[in-house]
């Protein structure tokens, strides 16, 4: 990220495949979803001091509840924004696929909040694969 002013880099990260920005709703954020061969994350940055915050992930959101298995890096895994519900909470889009190491997979949605790097109103479902 540049700083049209000046020129100066504020922020910078290494490339992704098809890289997509949310800025909230009042400019504070900038949440990036970056992805990989096998994996999409996101990268949460608070503008007004360019630092990156504490991002949603797979294995914190899934920890939240005992009904679903550990997860390990082998598996396909995604987290991603969908769409700023207030300035500072994110609707994410969860889903991890444990095949071919396993026959199970995570999908649904859950809330993020930024300021609190909490999650809420898990809507997440565990189901076979295979």
């Amino acid at each position: 990220m540049r700083d049209m002013s000046n020129g100066e880099i504020v922020w910078s990260d290494t490339a992704y495949m098809e890289p997509e920005f949310f800025w909230s709703e009042d400019g504070n954020y900038l949440v990036i979803q970056a992805s990989g061969r096998k994996w999409t994350e996101c990268r949460v940055v608070y503008v007004a001091s360019w630092q990156e915050l504490d991002a949603p992930n797979i294995g914190s959101i899934c920890a939240l509840t005992q009904d679903f298995p550990d997860i390990y890096e082998n598996g396909i895994t995604a987290v991603r924004p969908l769409k700023w519900l207030s300035d500072d909470t994110l609707l994410l889009e969860v889903y991890w696929d444990g095949t071919p190491y396993g026959d199970e997979a995570v999908t649904g949605t859950v809330e993020y909040e930024v300021n609190t790097s909490s999650y809420r109103n898990l809507d997440l479902q565990l189901e076979s694969v295979g």
